[in-house]
């Protein structure tokens, strides 16, 4: 993406001065000495200038936002992500669990990320190993189940998240060194964010009859943490909250790349907050 908006970029600077070159009056127009130039000539010195604009513009915003995977193992900050659970299960149809839905937000991870929406990956050739972690398995149980069918811990969500993403994050940050720091440090933070309760304390409950305004949901949440939250939903439905942290693991605005990349998925001006779905 970064090769693409240079070569745009140089592209159109070469252009636009070899049209200068040809034509003087564009000189005279951004010197301000338009009198003395003819009335179509102005005209199509002016649409070059509109498309030139425009050009630069999309450049701009395709070079701000990556949105992608980046060989750089170094990153600017984290995102914690976590699901509404209900919404998760939901998304997953007849391979969830069922049985292990709580009715409450738990983590989808804890995700190395950088200014531009890009993020680094697989930042370690070690492997994930389940007993570093024996000790928080009950807490990672129930703040960080694998909803899936079938998944293990040696080969499913923390596996998966730790190998891609905690890699990433240990290598970057002076708080966490390895995988058991990783699981232990996010863990504290879900638990520092009862996000249902308070949510409850404002009579935003779980239900199938009506839907809230996605602002009072971003505002009790603000009111807690300091920071406005990405609230992403899927089908209408609330399904996922961010929170951004920076690499010492303090609260910080969601850079523009973060929310940039989002986009797309965030709620409308109003999202249903479903309890789970009834067997």
């Amino acid at each position: 993406v970064v090769l693409v908006v240079l070569v745009v970029r140089f592209s159109f600077w070469f252009s636009l001065c070899s049209f200068a070159t040809r034509n003087p009056s564009l000189v005279l127009i951004l010197e301000g000495s338009v009198e003395n130039v003819p009335r179509r000539t102005m005209k199509t010195t002016a649409a070059v200038l509109l498309l030139a604009t425009v050009l630069l513009g999309l450049t701009h915003l395709a070079s701000a936002n990556s949105c992608g995977s980046s060989n750089d193992p170094s990153s600017d900050f984290l995102v914690f992500v976590q699901y509404w659970s209900p919404s998760c299960c939901s998304s997953l149809g007849s391979s969830c669990n069922a049985s292990l839905v709580e009715n409450d937000f738990t983590i989808h991870g804890f995700w190395p990320e950088n200014d531009d929406g890009s993020w680094p990956q697989y930042c370690s050739p070690d492997d994930f190993s389940y007993n570093m972690i024996r000790n928080l398995t009950s807490e990672l149980d129930y703040y960080w189940p694998d909803l899936k069918i079938g998944a293990t811990p040696s080969n499913g969500l923390w596996e998966h998240e730790y190998e891609r993403h905690g890699s990433c994050a240990v290598h970057q940050s002076n708080i966490m060194h390895d995988e058991f720091d990783f699981f232990n440090h996010t863990l504290t933070i879900r638990k520092s964010l009862p996000i249902k309760q308070w949510l409850a304390e404002k009579n935003i409950v779980p239900t199938n009859s009506h839907d809230y305004k996605t602002q009072d949901l971003i505002d009790v949440i603000y009111d807690h943490t300091g920071q406005n939250p990405l609230i992403l939903c899927s089908k209408g439905n609330v399904y996922e909250v961010y929170l951004c942290y920076s690499n010492d693991l303090q609260p910080m605005k969601c850079p523009s790349g973060v929310t940039g990349c989002a986009q797309s998925q965030f709620c409308g001006e109003y999202a249903y907050f479903r309890p789970p779905q009834s067997n």
